[in-house]
């Protein structure tokens, strides 16, 4: 998604037919702890992928919500032991950008959801052609049947 509103927006931003128009990112006022924390991520990797920006600059654009945020975590069950905070996704996201680990010219988006679904191994390159993560353990061998 990352890849797909980046891609999206900067088209918007080019075509002539917009350039009169204001573009609103809107985000659902039902929950907003978890989607404004979404939405602002999609806008700052916008500014990290497109405008160049440092994760920091980037940040500093949303100071006025930074209290509102939640924090991410992974999908497992259990208690969370860490902190994942948006500024720290898109610090990742600026490294990823620098290291060459995701290039917005030629990252291959058919290619990650094919790969992406659980009968295609349900896995994404973190870092491309060294390091894959997988879909966490299943509790029971009943699940495990299903998911392959």
């Amino acid at each position: 998604m990352v890849h797909r509103f980046s891609r999206e927006l900067a088209r918007l931003l080019r075509d002539k037919n917009f350039s009169e128009n204001r573009i609103f990112h809107y985000c659902s006022s039902g929950d907003p702890g978890d989607k404004l924390v979404n939405g602002a991520f999609l806008m700052g990797a916008f500014m990290i992928i497109i405008l160049k920006m440092k994760a920091e600059d980037a940040w500093a654009k949303f100071e006025s919500y930074q209290p509102i945020f939640r924090h991410y975590r992974d999908a497992s069950k259990g208690e969370c032991f860490y902190n994942c905070t948006l500024f720290h996704c898109l610090q990742g996201l600026e490294y990823a950008v620098r290291f060459g680990w995701y290039d917005f010219r030629t990252f291959n988006v058919k290619e990650y959801e094919y790969y992406e679904r659980v009968e295609n191994g349900d896995l994404n390159w973190i870092i491309p052609g060294k390091f894959v993560a997988f879909m966490g353990p299943i509790e029971n061998r009943d699940a495990q049947h299903r998911y392959g």
